[in-house]
């Protein structure tokens, strides 16, 4: 089968079309997510640490529920630490529904994490 400028333009234009759907679907994932974050109500301790998935931080938390979002970091509130080098295993999370702040509890330390916000 001989490749005609025909099949070229066919094909780049299932590639464009496939990578516009691509980040359509992963922005829709982000959105979901947030939504699913901003109205939780969390008060529950680390399940395991954190980690970085879909460029934010993951948590799984002890009753079962797991979250993504993405923290700022900032040295006022959470002294420039990291969110998931520090939310380690037994660490407890506090988050009231809507709440634009979430409370890290390191035994003595709290830390306070804001995060970007999906619309």
């Amino acid at each position: 089968m001989k490749i005609t400028k025909k099949h070229i333009y066919i094909l780049g234009s299932i590639l464009i079309l496939s990578a516009i759907a691509s980040q359509y679907f992963a922005k829709e994932r982000g959105r979901e997510s947030y939504r699913k974050f901003n109205e939780a109500k969390i008060d529950t301790v680390l399940k395991a640490d954190s980690y970085i998935f879909a460029k934010g931080s993951g948590i799984k938390l002890t009753d079962g529920s797991a979250y993504v979002f993405y923290p700022h970091t900032d040295k006022m509130l959470n002294d420039n630490k990291i969110f998931y080098q520090v939310a380690k295993r037994g660490d407890r999370i506090l988050k009231d529904s809507k709440s634009d702040t979430l409370f890290l509890y390191k035994g003595n330390t709290i830390l306070k994490y804001t995060f970007v916000k999906t619309h």
